[in-house]
């Protein structure tokens, strides 16, 4: 994550052989609360918008598309404390 305040920008990345067992979920979940128990309010998530697996990873930590994309193209997703538990 890059923070700023109290505003982190997150990412993950997981292996295609290991995407749907949870691992971005259970993850992200840790990260958030670390996150969270050290000041971070927000985050954001900057997913293609044809990535399915992204966006239902993002969705089970609690984020919602925010409506707007980045110059990249990719969908921002935002999410605010308290975040959902991890697993």
């Amino acid at each position: 994550a890059t923070v700023v305040g109290d505003v982190a920008d997150v990412a993950w990345l997981v292996a295609v052989p290991q995407q749907r067992l949870g691992f971005a979920r259970e993850a992200g979940g840790m990260m958030l609360t670390w996150l969270a128990s050290h000041g971070v309010q927000r985050c954001r998530a900057h997913i293609a918008p044809d990535h399915v697996a992204s966006a239902r990873g993002a969705e089970a930590l609690g984020l919602t598309r925010s409506g707007t994309t980045d110059d990249a193209g990719e969908e921002v997703w935002i999410g605010t404390a308290p975040f959902p538990p991890p697993g």
